[in-house]
């Protein structure tokens, strides 16, 4: 059995969420109850028409009477005719109304008391059906999709407000890890919840200060020549304001992996998809930073979820997961895996990782032995970016491996132009001059490429075996101290 470990889901506080549960789970158990999640404390338990039209010294509002004003007003907007499902239609579209909403599953008025206020405790609202209040609960004729998946009751109070039989306190604390038991254990999540446009309206509202806070550090991140740090600020202030903004978490995980910080990245990244399991764009960054850790199997594990999710549409995430799988293919050797997958972004014409796609599967073609085709990669590459160091480097191999040294030299000499601290340039120039029995010039450049950290003695008895097996190769005596340095 093979255990995805990137998805693995765990709540530090299910003690505490399973506490609430059971104590709800009790009070209601002698009776036929609804509920209603509030993520804050409200003074009364009460309708958008009472809180909109009560009167400042505390005196009666004739809720019954602006009611039904508002009711004849809406008739002619709309083709219902039944009371109930005008005021119904107004609840929906966000309208003024004497209605209140309750759920028949206490499980939906949880995700309500959490979702909002992260700061404030919630309360879920306990309201029997068999009470003083019974001729005033009513559910609506022509339930909406939204409707039947939060199992919607109404409650129209007389007054405007209800005197609720039972209250269980959320502590905020509490809200972010009821909010992913929620959604792991019981798929109830804002995606379930809200629909339909206007459930997404009704969300963009709640959080408003918080989608204001992750398009600032989109900004930042895109368009201000990409200012990381901003960037940085400006999500962390997002999930403080909604700790469930998948979003938010794949921003700013992507802005570590820009900075390098590749632990914090996967600590957000593995966030983004446990707020939102299908979340394509996390799973592909999250593989590059595990690539970029050295962890091949774990990125590859990531790239494939990412293209399994994406695989229906041609946009740099799938371009990303593609450029990626294959790299981690060629670091795990599986050539032949890694080339299938340079085919798709550079047959697709997939932006942005053209350019490195053409030398990767130049790199994979090397590899395998095959020189033809690695050439004709690394010179279209080069036509696309005629500044690439590594490019030059490699091409330079590829006429090492034709016998063309002159040719190889003339790109081993500008991949050292464009970068002159690049070590196998260096390093493959030296052994180039060895073939040509150019001894100083080959020992200037090993010993350069050794003071960069090219451990020459490793690498050169991996191409050749040994000193001993290159001379007789190449038909050549290399001097003493060249040969020491290379191990002979």
């Amino acid at each position: 059995m093979t255990i995805d470990h990137g998805s693995a889901f765990t709540i530090d506080n299910l003690d505490s969420i399973l506490e609430v549960m059971t104590c709800i789970a009790k009070k209601s158990a002698c009776g036929n109850y609804i509920y209603s999640g509030e993520s804050k404390h409200f003074d009364l338990v009460s309708s958008k028409l009472y809180r909109r039209y009560r009167r400042s010294d505390g005196g009666p509002v004739s809720v019954s009477a602006i009611q039904q004003e508002i009711i004849d007003e809406a008739r002619r907007y709309t083709t219902e005719t039944e009371e109930i499902e005008i005021l119904s239609e107004l609840q929906h579209y966000g309208g003024t109304t004497n209605v209140i909403d309750f759920t028949t599953d206490y499980l939906t008025a949880l995700f309500f008391a959490c979702d909002g206020f992260p700061l404030e405790d919630g309360r879920v609202i306990m309201l029997s059906q068999q009470g003083p209040m019974r001729p005033y609960i009513t559910e609506p004729r022509a339930n909406t999709s939204r409707a039947m998946v939060q199992k919607s009751v109404f409650v129209l109070p007389p007054n405007g407000f209800i005197v609720p039989e039972d209250v269980v306190r959320i502590p905020s604390a509490l809200k972010e890890p009821m909010l992913r038991y929620l959604h792991h254990c019981h798929s109830i999540s804002s995606e379930s919840i809200y629909n339909d446009l206007h459930g997404f309206i009704r969300q963009q509202n709640l959080h408003g200060d918080a989608y204001r806070e992750l398009h600032l550090a989109i900004s930042y991140h895109k368009e201000h020549e990409g200012d990381l740090r901003h960037a940085i600020d400006h999500y962390t202030r997002a999930v403080a304001l909604n700790p469930r903004l998948a979003q938010a978490y794949c921003g700013r995980g992507g802005a570590y992996l820009s900075k390098g910080e590749l632990d914090r990245a996967i600590q957000d990244l593995t966030l983004c998809v446990e707020v939102e399991e299908d979340h394509s764009c996390a799973y592909a960054l999250r593989g590059r930073a595990h690539l970029r850790k050295g962890d091949s199997e774990q990125a590859l594990q990531d790239l494939d979820k990412a293209i399994n999710l994406n695989h229906e549409f041609d946009n740099s995430t799938t371009s990303t997961a593609h450029f990626y799988r294959g790299t981690a293919h060629v670091e795990k050797g599986d050539y032949d895996e890694a080339i299938s997958d340079f085919d798709v972004v550079i047959d697709r014409k997939l932006p942005p990782n053209m350019t490195g796609a053409y030398h990767n599967r130049g790199v994979a073609y090397l590899s395998k032995g095959e020189i033809e085709q690695a050439v004709k990669d690394f010179d279209r590459t080069i036509e696309l970016n005629p500044d690439e160091s590594e490019t030059f480097c490699v091409r330079g191999i590829t006429h090492v491996y034709r016998k063309d040294y002159d040719q190889a030299l003339k790109d081993f000499n500008r991949s050292i132009n464009l970068d002159g601290g690049h070590p196998c340039a260096f390093h493959n120039r030296g052994v180039t001059k060895l073939f040509l029995s150019v001894w100083d010039e080959a020992m200037d450049d090993l010993s350069r490429a050794k003071k960069m950290g090219i451990d020459t003695e490793s690498v050169f008895c991996n191409d050749f075996k040994s000193v001993t097996e290159f001379e007789k190769q190449n038909g050549v005596k290399i001097p003493e101290e060249i040969a020491a340095m290379l191990g002979g």
